[in-house]
């Protein structure tokens, strides 16, 4: 090589160095004060995605026809600002609150603009092959399904949390209210060793109460409901009236439901600090995690009254996704009960209606799931990347198979998607069949209000009011629970 191409070739070296070093606005460790999207700035440059430049909201072409801003004295430009007053009456009685993603997509509630649907066969394996045994099934099309849904939206639980230790502390004392009368209740806060990383600035914990009914029998072993959450006395009264245990789970002691905290407590003690890989898991994969770290502690302590093979799991909203995931990874769980889980729990993201994946927080699944968020062709607005996803929701549900799932959705709520669960379900359903199971069981082709299908194991009750508990559910999740608990679970 000559002295010039020697010269040259530096020279390139040099500016390709700098290139990369320009491209790179983040410091290879976080730094310790973290703005609540700087780990989703970040992970877009790993990934390689640049958000678009996007119009005022007042100015976008793609802002949904009819809608006014929700403050009509504000001058902000908020894309969460905005509401169809114009077709549902001032003040948008049915909660039909417009927002626009950072990729430019606004929220949609028309049948008309939520485009054509067309499911994944989850009978039919990627290299073609028809799933037409229960052998098929858990051999290669259930692996093969569960391995896209980590890579793709879950996430993968990196290899340093199975080995972490867990110390127990435990108060138990006798409870007096006037609605459940007499319990044993059991306050349990389990530190995680921290010896991986001891200078993570949270120690995770796993905390939980556990309330027994007073009396039961000796030798005599019952269930457990894991409600995700904070406690709701008519779940532990309905629960203690079966004799069954009942335990709240502080999911956030945890992990934080703040993408600011991505560095710090369980899932920055297994990164050591650092920043999440695209394909490692988010807030609601961790919580799943600790759900199966409870049952565990359970097995250890209280296997003499709790049959801890046939626990239930309780989640509302986004923790109605978690307790979806709890139990895909955990075959103790038995039951679950998924309340208006909207995309990502139990309705499709194929789909463009109400909450979207583009709406969802990025913290709480893995960051390759933002690969399949904006305009699948540059200068048109639909379709969206997302069609490129080659896994949906029902698989979710399949996943879960033969398994008792209870769905619940508002009629309102039209951001949860009350259609896309019965979809969904559907979809489920011929893996059910074909385990032996009945899936749903629904003669019409749309729910009637009020009205709740149980003939099957996957239960669905679709009720009046919006984004909420309703009363009327409840009792049909003790009734299905105890039907349930008499199956024997794979």
């Amino acid at each position: 090589m000559t002295p010039i191409s020697k010269i040259a070739s530096l020279l390139f070296m040099a500016g390709s160095c700098f290139s990369i070093m320009a491209q790179t606005k983040f410091p290879a460790y976080p730094p310790d004060s973290l703005a609540k999207n700087t780990h989703k700035e970040q992970m877009l440059e790993q990934l390689g995605i640049q958000l678009p430049a996007l119009p005022s909201t007042r100015m976008d072409p793609n802002r949904p026809k009819g809608t006014t801003p929700r403050y009509p004295d504000s001058l902000s430009d908020s894309p969460y600002g905005w509401a169809d007053t114009e077709e549902y009456g001032e003040g948008s009685p049915k909660n039909l609150y417009f927002f626009r993603t950072d990729w430019g997509l606004w929220s949609n509630y028309k049948e008309e603009r939520a485009g054509t649907y067309e499911p994944i066969d989850l009978l039919r394996a990627e290299d073609g092959t028809v799933i037409d045994t229960p052998e098929l099934w858990w051999n290669k099309r259930y692996p093969e399904l569960l391995e896209r849904c980590q890579e793709d939206i879950w996430g993968y639980v990196p290899e340093e949390a199975k080995n972490l230790s867990v110390s127990w502390q435990v108060n138990v004392r006798e409870i007096q209210d006037s609605v459940c009368g007499l319990s044993v209740c059991k306050e349990m806060v389990g530190s995680i060793n921290t010896s991986l990383f001891p200078e993570i600035k949270h120690v995770p914990l796993i905390k939980a109460r556990l309330w027994l009914p007073v009396g039961l029998k000796k030798g005599k072993k019952v269930p457990v409901m894991i409600h995700i959450g904070e406690c709701r006395q008519e779940f532990k009264k309905a629960f203690f009236e079966q004799g069954w245990g009942y335990l709240e789970f502080d999911h956030q002691a945890l992990q934080p439901d703040h993408g600011a905290f991505l560095s710090d407590y369980l899932i920055g003690l297994v990164n050591k600090g650092n920043w999440r890989k695209p394909q490692d898991w988010g807030t609601l994969r961790a919580w799943a995690w600790g759900v199966s770290r409870l049952i565990d502690r359970l097995e250890e302590t209280e296997s003499e009254q709790i049959d801890t093979d046939k626990c239930g799991v309780i989640g509302f909203s986004r923790l109605g996704k978690t307790a979806i995931i709890a139990a895909v990874f955990d075959s103790r769980i038995y039951v679950v009960y998924a309340g208006c889980s909207g995309c990502l729990g139990v309705t499709p993201v194929h789909r463009h209606f109400g909450e979207d994946l583009e709406f969802i927080p990025y913290y709480w699944f893995a960051g390759n799931m933002m690969k399949y968020c904006g305009a699948l062709e540059e200068g048109n607005y639909l379709p969206r990347k997302v069609a490129n996803l080659k896994i949906d929701v029902h698989a979710f549900i399949a996943l879960l198979a033969p398994r008792t799932l209870f769905i619940t959705a508002g009629a309102e709520d039209l951001w949860s998607d009350p259609k896309g669960a019965v979809i969904c379900a559907r979809g489920a359903t011929p893996v059910y069949e074909l385990l032996g199971r009945k899936g749903l069981v629904m003669e019409e082709k749309e729910p009637e209000l009020n009205a709740v299908y149980e003939e099957g194991s996957i239960v669905y009750h679709y009720h009046e009011g919006a984004h909420v508990y309703s009363p009327e559910s409840l009792p049909v999740f003790v009734r299905l629970a105890e039907k349930a608990y008499s199956y024997s679970c794979r």
